[in-house]
């Protein structure tokens, strides 16, 4: 899901199986990624069993999360905003 239709202003991606859903949320203007956690993974260097829609992404088990719920409210909520959902905590990444 984008803000514009050419992914250039960024992007929210979800991905999920079963039992696991990743979110990542990039903004093109400050070059930020956010992502989501779970606080009880986040020493695990292993690869989620997730499927990606491009056949080649990986995604880190540390950044998955179980909570179908909350995963739907930081997708509702970037669709109106643009923004990461404000009601969870985040990894996040700056490129400065």
């Amino acid at each position: 899901m984008a803000p514009d239709e050419d992914n250039e202003e960024g992007f929210l991606m979800m991905e999920s199986s079963p039992d696991l859903i990743f979110l990542q949320i990039w903004d093109a203007e400050t070059d930020t990624a956010w992502a989501c956690f779970d606080p009880e993974l986040l020493d695990s260097n292993e690869e989620a069993p997730i499927t990606s829609s491009d056949g080649q992404s990986v995604f880190p088990l540390k950044c998955t999360m179980r909570d179908r719920e909350l995963a739907a409210k930081c997708v509702e909520w970037y669709a109106h905003t643009c923004e990461p959902y404000p009601g969870m905590d985040w990894l996040k990444d700056t490129r400065e």
